[in-house]
């Protein structure tokens, strides 16, 4: 796919917005380079309404989910489209297909694209070029299929295990392994430390599953693959360390190897650093359109010392390089 007019892809030096002194913030010197700005996805159809990225290290390529235009979007490290195609679901009345709403995705070593949707309750794993292979339903991989279940959101470690936040009948975390099938569940529906409430973002670094919640307290909940509770941090208040509305979350590890938890924060306007413990460290963005502003940022993916952020209302999708 050629880059068309709307593409944009930029080399600047930015200042972001840093709220400390110590760790990360001396890490980078307070400076972040913007390396990539895209709104559209090479063929002049602005993103609209885009919920998911994913970075694709096998493949070297970013991956969005646009609900707004029922398509998922591929493009280079670069940010230069690649390829794309829109995603069908079957009409609940009529049993047709039409045009879908994705909302979240990701890619597993083999390239099969997987995919949740709006608009049904299962996971679709797609070839490359995006023609179906399977539909995995979840109530039937529990064995129960009284169970009304849809998946909230997901991510992939490096053995192709798929980590599966379910909402409706049953709130917890299905593992499902690279064949698809079930091989644990863990979490569940309460008001403990170790439950969950409203979990919208998910992420695997290392051995650990990131999850953040969007009323529980902590905010975000660390567990190991087996699901056993790691810790908690983070609140839903004022504080520096909280988060009003975690989006997205990923895990970056410095040269030192540290470990620093990256949270989007989509009501903030910003994205929150903080180190392994919860400390908070910094903060990136804020409201706007400019160059390292977000608005209603939604998710972020790292590939290295890179970094991919996707504006849901703003309808872009910004690369930035931490020197």
């Amino acid at each position: 796919m050629r880059s068309q007019s709307l593409t944009v892809v930029i080399m600047m030096l930015v200042l972001v917005a840093l709220g400390s002194s110590d760790g990360i913030a001396d890490d980078i010197n307070s400076r972040i380079v913007v390396t990539g700005l895209v709104f559209d996805d090479g063929a002049n159809r602005r993103l609209r309404n885009p919920s998911s990225l994913h970075y694709d290290a096998n493949a070297g390529e970013v991956v969005i989910a646009d609900a707004g235009n029922s398509r998922i979007l591929i493009y280079d490290r670069d940010l230069i489209p690649r390829y794309s195609f829109d995603h069908f679901v079957p009409d609940r009345s009529t049993g047709q297909l039409v045009k879908g709403q994705p909302k979240a995705v990701a890619v597993n070593s083999h390239g099969e694209i997987i995919i949740s949707d709006n608009l049904v309750n299962y996971l679709e794993v797609l070839d490359f070029r995006g023609r179906p292979i399977e539909k995995i339903f979840l109530d039937a991989a529990l064995g129960d299929t009284s169970l009304t279940i849809r998946p909230e959101c997901f991510t992939i470690d490096e053995q192709d295990n798929l980590y599966v936040v379910t909402t409706g009948d049953l709130v917890t975390v299905l593992v499902l392994g690279p064949d698809y099938q079930l091989k644990r569940s863990f979490g569940q529906k309460g008001t403990g430390p170790t439950d969950f409430n409203t979990v919208i973002s998910i992420c695997h670094r290392d051995g650990w599953i990131y999850l953040a919640d969007v009323y529980a307290t902590p905010a975000v909940k660390v567990f190991d693959t087996a699901g056993a509770y790691i810790k908690g941090f983070g609140g839903h208040q004022v504080d520096r360390a909280d988060v009003s509305l975690p989006s997205g979350i990923a895990v970056m590890v410095d040269g030192d190897g540290q470990k620093y938890v990256w949270i989007v924060d989509g009501l903030r306007q910003v994205i929150k650093v903080l180190d392994s413990e919860g400390a908070f460290q910094a903060f990136v963005g804020g409201f706007g359109f400019g160059l390292g502003e977000f608005r209603y940022p939604t998710a972020i993916a790292f590939s290295g010392n890179v970094f991919y952020v996707l504006e849901k209302v703003g309808g872009r999708i910004q690369s930035f390089r931490i020197d």
